[in-house]
This record gives structure tokens, C-alpha cells and sequence, in this order.
């Protein structure tokens, strides 16, 4: 008996462990109540997900109140943005978010009747998809800096997918029975709206999902209630997705982008599920405290996240007032040009500087890194919003530009220009 039970557990943990080597080593968010949590697949155990970060919508303090306790109740999107470092947030109870994951602070939000999802648009604007509702039932565009203002709509019935094709310069949007693609309009001034580029009617009704195929980016992904389809940009036919063809409800489906592993939700009771599904439906992990809606791997770690950390110190350096931790970070022949004009030149000078300046102006700094570009395999430059939010609530707004470079197998910053932005063009 004894040698039985020995010998179903070692099946058993070795039935996991190859499950969890089959992972590739990545991080999967997922959401629905009013949280959204990372959690990493390869370290979960048993049916029990290793949960790395969490996202409540009734503890970030820096939305209002009605928010915090109404607007994101049921959240219905989380999708990763700008290399994984902020998560675009939608709820059907009519709340969007942009979240910056490293601080877990809000960088946008507005109200939107049933939003179910959005995305990310050149020159710092969202699109979100909104569903039926009096306010909903179209595609709304907004811009990071005007909380709560929409800049334009369309009709859209159903609205419940938004994608962006950076080649194509297009946004394809989902609704109830069509798929849709947009064009930029009027996108450097202060009224930007979208045209409408083409439509396609979809094979089956009430559309739930819409993803980029990360396989191939010529292609599209898309759920509706009775199966899941391949959308083809070129040809602008449909093809079933053999994976989860005829499997109903699938609410959210998203592919690994180096090993293909798939990750869907399937509504199982009502509209969510409690369950992750990893490959099919033999291998899942459990949320039991969680009405799952949607599921997204986050993008692989890259030599950016090496950078968005070492952006990352250099605030808490600035936050504490840390020299020792400012002199690991930077070059020794560092120069900085900031918003006044002042030239700063030289490691000593560049510290004792923005000591002088953190003294001078003591509120809370976030920076907030959104484009990265390699220069070679030593140099690279990141952008990044700064923001310093003072004790009487007003808030400077700026930008960032770090040059780095490795340094004895470490980025260290080699140049800072902060610039204060004149506003868009009217």
C-alpha cells in the first residue's frame, strides 16, 4: 500500500514538473473582480498559481473615490503596454486605467460606460472598445495628459476589442458582429479622430476577444461565442483556430511570443471562470477568490528592463537623498542639462546638484520610462515622463531623456536632459 501511494505521488510531481518546465520562463496577468495579478506558471505548484504582483482597484488611493469603489467592480481587460512596464485596465463597471507596474501608480484613467478593452495609440492616446450600455456601444479616444476628457467617438455596437498595427498605422477594433479598421486623423493637432478604413463581418456573433498573433503579426486573433478565429490583415478572410476551435465562450486567448504556449479563459459559470487554461483543458491553475475575465502573457524580459530599473534607482536615489546609491549609478564624467538651463557636468557636480534641486523642490517624483532605443550593444537612450507632484496637489509635468551605457557589465547613466514640452499645436 505504502509503495502505491510513493508511487502516485512521484507520478503525479512528475506529471508537474514537466507541465512547469514546459513554461517558458514568462510571467501571465490576468483580472476580473476588481484586481488584476502577474503570476509565473513555471514557479506555481500544483493547481496553486505563484502570484508575483497585484493590482487592486479599492487600495490605489491615487483614483478617486468612485473608482476606487464602483468604476472598476468588474474588471474586464489588462493588457501589458510599452514593454510590459504599465497595464492598460478596463471594467465593465465603466472604468479605464493606465497603471505604471514598477509603482503600482496611476498614469491615466477615465469613465467609459462597459469598457472591455483598450489600447495604446502613437503620441501617448488610447482607444477603448465599449460595450452595451447608454454610454457605451462605441470606440472612445483620449489622450494620458486629459484624464476623463474623450476626444472623439464612433459608433460601435458591442465594442469589445482594440488593437494596434504599428506597420499598418491602423487600429482594428471588435464589435457584437464586425471587425473593424481605423485610420489616424488629424493626429497632431488638439481635435485627433479615426476614419474608417474597412470593415469585415465576423464568422459568428458577439465577439469577445481580440489579440495580435504573435506568431505572425499579419494575422489577428479573435473569440466570439461560438469559437475562435485567425483574421488574415492581407486577404481579410477568416480561418478557424484549430487550438480552440468550437469551444464556446472563450473569453480571452493569448500565445507565448518565443514558445507558443497558449493561454485562454473560459467563462464557465455566468460570464467569467476561476481557472487559467495553459495548452487545453488538462492543465490549468486556480483562482478560486477571482472571477477571471481576461489573460495576457507579459512581453519577455529584454535589456530594457535592465534599464527601467536602473531608471527605476535613480529616483529612489533622488527620493532618498542617497549620494553613495547616485555614484553606482552614474558615469564619472556624467553630464545633465535640466528644465532652467543649468548645465551640471561631472559626476560631483551632477550630485551635488540634484541634491540641491530634491531640497529645493520636495515632492514626489515619478518617472515613468516609455520608449527605449538601442544604439548598440553598449548605448542606449530611454524617454521617460517626469512628473513631481507637490504637497498643494499641482503637478509638473516633464520629460526625461537618459543616455546610457554599460559599464564593466552594468548600465550606468552617462547623460540626463530634462525638458519641459510646449503644448500640441492647435
Amino acid at each position: 500500500m505504502n509503495h502505491r501511494i510513493i508511487f502516485f505521488f512521484l507520478i503525479c510531481n512528475s506529471l508537474w514538473s514537466h507541465f512547469a518546465s514546459a513554461q517558458s520562463t514568462g510571467e501571465l496577468v490576468a483580472c476580473g473582480d476588481n484586481q488584476v495579478v502577474i503570476f509565473d506558471p513555471a514557479r506555481s505548484h500544483d493547481t496553486i498559481p505563484f502570484v508575483t504582483w497585484r493590482w487592486k482597484a479599492s487600495a490605489a488611493f491615487d483614483l478617486p473615490r468612485e473608482y476606487r469603489s464602483e468604476y472598476f467592480r468588474t474588471i474586464d481587460e489588462c493588457k501589458p503596454v510599452r514593454q510590459g512596464t504599465q497595464l492598460l485596465i478596463t471594467s465593465s463597471s465603466g472604468g479605464v486605467a493606465l497603471i505604471d507596474k514598477a509603482s503600482s501608480k496611476t498614469v491615466f484613467y477615465a469613465r467609459v460606460g462597459n469598457a472591455h478593452s483598450a489600447e495604446l495609440l502613437p503620441g501617448d492616446r488610447i482607444a477603448v472598445a465599449a460595450s452595451t450600455n447608454d454610454a457605451g456601444n462605441r470606440i472612445e479616444l483620449y489622450d494620458i495628459d486629459q484624464p476623463e476628457v474623450p476626444l472623439f467617438h464612433d459608433s460601435l455596437y458591442s465594442g469589445h476589442g482594440a488593437v494596434w498595427d504599428e506597420r499598418r498605422q491602423l487600429l482594428y477594433a471588435l464589435g457584437y458582429n464586425e471587425l473593424r479598421s481605423y485610420r489616424l486623423q488629424d493626429w497632431d493637432t488638439s481635435t485627433p479622430s479615426l476614419a474608417l478604413q474597412d470593415r469585415w463581418t465576423i464568422p459568428g456573433i458577439s465577439g469577445h476577444d481580440l489579440a495580435t498573433s504573435p506568431q505572425n503579426v499579419e494575422q489577428l486573433l479573435l473569440t466570439e461565442h461560438e469559437s475562435v478565429w485567425v483574421f488574415d490583415k492581407n486577404s481579410g478572410q477568416f480561418s478557424p483556430y484549430h487550438p480552440l476551435q468550437e469551444k464556446q465562450d472563450i473569453k480571452a486567448v493569448s500565445i507565448h511570443p518565443e514558445n507558443g504556449t497558449l493561454a485562454y479563459v473560459k467563462a464557465e459559470t455566468s460570464w467569467w471562470s476561476h481557472r487559467v487554461y495553459l495548452n487545453g483543458p488538462e492543465q490549468w491553475l486556480s483562482f478560486p477568490g477571482i472571477d477571471l475575465y481576461k489573460v495576457r502573457w507579459m512581453p519577455p524580459a529584454t535589456e530594457g528592463a535592465d534599464i527601467i530599473h536602473l531608471v527605476g534607482l535613480y529616483v529612489q536615489a533622488r527620493e532618498n537623498r542617497d549620494t553613495q546609491l547616485l555614484k553606482t549609478i552614474l558615469t564619472p564624467g556624467i553630464d545633465q542639462l535640466v528644465s532652467s538651463g543649468t548645465w551640471r557636468q561631472g559626476i560631483n557636480a551632477a550630485v551635488q546638484g540634484m541634491l540641491n534641486s530634491s531640497s529645493r523642490n520636495p515632492g514626489k517624483r515619478t518617472i515613468t520610462v516609455e520608449r527605449i532605443r538601442q544604439l548598440s550593444s553598449s548605448t542606449a537612450i530611454a524617454d521617460a515622463r517626469y512628473e513631481i507632484a507637490n504637497a498643494n496637489g499641482s503637478v509638473r509635468k516633464m520629460w526625461s531623456t537618459f543616455v546610457v551605457a554599460r559599464k564593466e557589465g552594468r548600465w550606468k547613466i552617462a547623460a540626463i536632459r530634462n525638458m519641459l514640452p510646449a503644448g500640441r499645436s492647435r
